[in-house]
């Protein structure tokens, strides 16, 4: 994640381009129009998919953005959750699986399989990493906190059900707490009819100031 600590990360993220032919994508999945046409969310870019002269974001920006792996990719953000409001920095969060914070929208191609027809666990264990990333950062640079390395000190999975390849996956996320440098976050798999395939529990920690 690219300018995680420029005090206008949310302005720019909102700013980085949109693929047109992947909202295009996933505009023709009906069931997905509840996000998409929902006018408290926004579609945002997302620097994970832009690849960088340093190596960062190669994983999703070069390895996996390919037509047999995840063509497709679009981030929808919940903009009571991450808009800057001074006025309301303390409040508790108030995501959930019906009013998640984050939304990333995937295609999965056969070039993602573990088991024929199925998605590799460990890809999976890695978008939840990636979209609880955005979703912690957010929730961060809406406090207006000191812009330190933030870390995943755990990642808690429960596969419930295969998320089956092809197809497109919706990987939700909320944050439920906030205590000082720790964010806890809630998140899931669904398919597009909405079935729970993977749940996730995670903690966040930012760094001290100064300290790395």
């Amino acid at each position: 994640m690219s300018a995680w600590k420029s005090s206008s990360f949310i302005q720019d993220s909102r700013k980085l381009p949109v693929d047109p032919q992947d909202l295009d994508f996933f505009k023709t999945v009906p069931s997905l129009q509840q996000w998409l046409g929902n006018p408290h969310y926004s579609v945002v870019g997302t620097s994970a998919r832009i690849p960088r002269d340093d190596g960062e974001n190669d994983l999703f920006a070069i390895t996996l953005k390919t037509t047999s792996t995840i063509p497709k990719w679009l981030l929808v953000v919940r903009d009571e959750a991450v808009d800057p409001r001074p006025d309301r920095r303390d409040e508790p969060p108030n995501g959930s699986a019906d009013k998640p914070d984050i939304i990333l929208l995937v295609n999965l191609e056969q070039g993602t399989n573990g088991f024929k027809a199925v998605a590799h666990g460990g890809l999976l264990s890695a978008l939840l990493d990636e979209t609880l990333s955005y979703c912690v950062e957010f929730a961060r640079q809406r406090r207006y906190e000191a812009r330190e390395h933030l870390f995943t000190a755990n990642l808690n999975i429960d596969f419930r059900q295969p998320v089956v390849t092809p197809g497109v996956a919706v990987i939700k996320s909320w944050v439920t707490k906030v205590e000082g440098r720790k964010y806890w976050l809630s998140g899931q798999i669904e398919g597009v009819e909405g079935h729970v395939c993977v749940q996730v529990k995670g903690l966040w920690i930012s760094a001290r100031p100064g300290k790395i």
